[in-house]
């Protein structure tokens, strides 16, 4: 064989080097500051640029990182952020608050400038793909703290702090593989003259919504105010979700609201507490599908009079549920689904002899329920949960669960859920396979 020459072996590693680094390129920082002084430049953060409307988004590549300045505490900025810039595939552009000091205080964006609609928006994501928002506040846009729209995608909201004042804390409509994680969803208003929303999903494909916590204030009665609703999704993941009303009001308020669905929807792990002294109108859980199929796995669903749940949709798989009211009516009802899809679940109601409804009408008690095929292995029982919606030692639901292990295999905070599987969001014992505590090792001995 022959020697290659060092010199020319020189040279194509530089010339390859050269090519990689015009693919890939350097990641760069930008900077953004209201109170900066300098260049307005974004290149540091003396040269800041100093409002959002400076943003030289032509300069901004993929894989770079835009900084927002929220001074040693805090720092509120009073307009709007309109995302300018997509990324790539593996290369987002990233929007965070500052992360030196100096600078990593709280970044608030508080943008009520324009006339109602959809351009009273705190951050706007409008067409773009491969960006992430992270660690931002948002609040006081009468419309909605953040909305992603018009055919983006790959896009993620996670960590931040998103307050209703008006249609939703967060608007998705028209785009797919969208994440919204970890993030904190409020309304810190006790009546709000709009829907109010947490997450409003419409039209829109393979998002998921995991890890947030939502907690809904607005005592408006006209309104449809929910949790999260979607309308005429595909493809939709909810899980490890927390999710309440931090007030009560009579009607028109549904907790996980699923409308129209297409495709597969996955609906897992999840703490769903709706109106607990709401009417008829109202659930923890709904869902009235099209053509959709829905897998409603270990969530915790409480709610009042109305029921906590009603599943509508006829291919429903409803499994390791825990179900419960503490008023006396139905725990919640069905519609058209096959008798092997729903088992394992736990339901109590408030006093009523009636457990179920079936097809919107027939009212069943437990022993009713069970002799049609439904939830064979499944419980009428106080669940025993604690505050947190956390298995007690003597709870029925510790592995009376089915192995959903093909679907996913942890709980709530991540723990696997080993071989045998409990009931509800958490599992009560983290170990091996049996679902016991693992033991130490005895009788070991160090050579």
């Amino acid at each position: 064989m022959k020697a290659i020459n060092p010199i020319t072996a020189s040279i194509f590693i530089y010339i390859s080097t050269l090519m990689c680094l015009q693919v890939n390129g350097y990641a760069t920082d930008f900077y953004i500051d209201n109170d900066a002084t300098g260049a307005n430049t974004g290149t540091s953060w003396s040269d800041a640029w100093q409002e959002f409307q400076f943003i030289n988004w032509n300069n901004i590549n993929s894989g770079d990182t835009v900084y927002i300045s929220g001074g040693n505490v805090s720092k509120t900025y009073n307009e709007k952020l309109s995302v300018g810039k997509s990324g790539t595939s593996g290369n987002y552009i990233t929007i965070t608050k500052g992360n030196s000091p100096g600078h990593n205080g709280t970044v608030n964006i508080a943008y009520s400038g324009a006339a109602n609609g959809w351009e009273n928006i705190g951050i706007e994501i409008f067409n773009k793909s491969y960006v992430i928002v992270k660690g931002l506040n948002a609040d006081d846009s009468p419309y909605a703290a953040l909305a992603i729209r018009f055919n983006s995608n790959n896009i993620i909201v996670d960590s931040c702090n998103l307050n209703a004042t008006g249609r939703a804390a967060i608007i998705v409509t028209g785009s797919q593989n969208i994440t919204i994680k970890n993030n904190t969803i409020t309304s810190d208003t006790a009546y709000i003259n709009d829907q109010a929303d947490g997450i409003y999903l419409q039209d829109g494909m393979n998002n998921i919504v995991e890890g947030n916590t939502i907690i809904i204030n607005n005592t408006n009665e006209i309104q449809h105010c929910d949790l999260i609703q979607s309308y005429r999704e595909r493809d939709l993941t909810v899980k490890n979700n927390y999710m309440t009303y931090g007030a009560d009001s009579s009607a028109n308020k549904n907790g996980l609201y699923l409308s129209t669905n297409y495709g597969t929807f996955y609906v897992y792990n999840n703490i769903i507490i709706g109106q607990m002294n709401a009417s008829s109108t109202t659930f923890g859980f709904i869902n009235y599908a099209a053509d959709g199929k829905i897998f409603a796995y270990n969530n915790v669903v409480k709610a009042g009079v109305g029921g906590t749940f009603n599943i509508t949709g006829p291919n429903s798989v409803v499994k390791n549920n825990i179900f419960y009211t503490t008023r006396s009516n139905i725990v919640g009802g069905y519609v058209g689904q096959n008798p092997s899809n729903i088992n394992n679940n736990i339901y109590l109601n408030g006093g009523s002899p009636d457990i179920v409804t079936l097809n919107g009408s027939t009212r069943l008690t437990w022993e009713e329920w069970q002799s049609m095929g439904y939830d064979q292995q499944g419980i009428s029982a106080d669940p025993l949960v604690d505050a947190e919606y956390r298995l007690k030692n003597n709870s029925p639901c510790i592995n009376a669960g089915t192995n959903l292990d093909s679907v996913f295999n942890t709980d709530k905070d991540g723990n696997i859920r080993g071989f045998l599987w409990d009931i509800g969001a958490y599992e009560k014992n983290i170990g091996d396979a049996a679902g016991t505590p693992l033991a130490p090792p005895t009788g070991l001995r160090i050579k």
